[in-house]
């Protein structure tokens, strides 16, 4: 049995070295492209990324570390009991992680874990229908420049967020919900809290913006070395207009649905929701470092993500139909493949500027 194991370590450090060192060659021979990649990426950060996700992440953070939206959720919180079968104090979490997209879901759960709020058990479920493409992406990211229709983003997320309730039904039955422990005659320190949650989601950002510079790097390097096309040509025969999207998708999702202009019809809507839903490798990541210092596993959310993409796109289907929106050959043809949405600007550069000096003091503090 020990040699077996051994056996499947030894591939597996096989392939990861040969990997890493594939990247290493492409890093030094391809170092013009690479540094256009890290610019580009670079520029996505400061001018969608941050601008979309900060003060809802430091919202959602400084929400639920007080529970002062607990009166206002109240309605809602009898949905999270008789359909997400969690406890209606939880209500704030699902909201937020909802609109505010992949990383805050998991940055609250891992919170509520780490305080010993939750147990692994409820947060493995959570994760299940708390990890979902946000409306800032989906509509600014996605629908405006692929299709220039916002009523797309909007049927996107609203799909998402079925899919989110249908997942959250079927891996609720039969389970009772737990006791979620909070305080309630304890007065929190609002200033302290305030303080915590912008440390936070500084920390939180920096995270989630370093991944998608390393992720597109090495989407970078995979193509110019050959690896990419490999793969695609390999799909090329199933999927005749939507592998190379897929493939990156895949691995990293905005670079994956900007690929999608190169599709036609009705196929890269249906790509677009396959690929936001699932969300990347690059986020399943992102949400495993968040979760690093907890005991919360990812197997159930593998699970049922597979009933999540296909739901996502089922739900896009009805919502089309139902909106009676004209799903024309012209909507989903870009005019370019090249699509270029974002632009440096003084207010995103000022954002990061203030983000790295936050960031650096509180490392400092930390290591004194």
């Amino acid at each position: 049995m020990i040699g077996k194991s051994d056996n499947k370590n030894n591939i597996i450090y096989i392939i990861m070295g040969g990997l890493l060192f594939s990247l290493m060659v492409g890093a030094v021979g391809f170092a013009v492209p690479i540094a256009d990649t890290v610019r580009n990426s670079i520029d996505f950060c400061l001018t969608a990324l941050i601008p979309s996700l900060f003060f809802l992440m430091l919202l959602s953070d400084f929400a639920v570390k007080t529970n002062v939206l607990s009166f206002i959720l109240r309605p809602f919180g009898l949905i999270t009991k008789y359909i997400f079968r969690l406890d209606i104090s939880l209500s704030s979490v699902i909201i937020f992680s909802m609109i505010g997209g992949y990383p805050v879901g998991a940055k609250l759960i891992a919170r509520l874990v780490a305080k010993g709020k939750i147990s692994c058990k409820t947060a493995e479920r959570m994760l299940c229908f708390c990890v979902n493409s946000g409306p800032a992406f989906l509509i600014s990211g996605v629908a405006i420049p692929l299709y220039s229709n916002v009523k797309i983003g909007i049927i996107l997320f609203l799909s998402q967020i079925l899919a989110s309730f249908t997942v959250a039904f079927f891996t609720g039955i039969g389970n009772v919900a737990e006791k979620v422990k909070i305080p309630i005659n304890k007065k929190p320190d609002y200033s302290k809290q305030l303080v915590g949650s912008v440390i936070g989601t500084v920390k939180s950002i920096a995270l989630l913006c370093g991944f998608i510079i390393v992720f597109r790097v090495v989407i970078t390097v995979l193509t110019h070395i050959g690896v990419i096309g490999v793969i695609v040509n390999s799909l090329s025969s199933f999927l005749p207009n939507s592998a190379n999207a897929i493939v990156t998708g895949l691995l990293e999702v905005t670079t994956g649905t900007l690929k999608c202009a190169e599709i036609p019809g009705i196929a890269s809507l249906i790509t677009v929701c396959i690929l936001t839903a699932f969300g990347g490798l690059c986020v399943h990541i992102q949400i495993l470092a968040i979760l690093k210092n907890t005991k919360v596993k990812m197997k159930k959310f593998y699970l049922t993500r597979i009933i999540y993409v296909f739901a996502s796109v089922v739900y896009c289907h009805i919502l089309m139909r139902l909106f009676d929106f004209n799903v024309s050959e012209n909507v989903f043809v870009n005019s370019s493949s090249d699509v270029k949405i974002f632009s440096v600007s003084p207010f995103a550069s000022v954002m990061l500027l203030l983000l790295s000096i936050m960031l650096l003091l509180t490392l400092k503090k930390k290591a004194e």
